[in-house]
């Protein structure tokens, strides 16, 4: 098995996190809250 890292830069504010992932490209704002954080781990 092959673990391939990656590496997600994540600006940090009082109301959100704005996300980017290197591999897809995808940029992504999210509420800075326990609820949005837990949400989009689990997704």
């Amino acid at each position: 098995m092959t673990i391939h890292p990656c590496f997600i830069g994540c600006d940090i504010a009082k109301h959100h996190l704005d996300l980017f992932d290197e591999t897809s490209g995808q940029s992504l704002r999210i509420a800075n809250t326990g609820a949005a954080i837990a949400s989009w781990l689990s997704s």
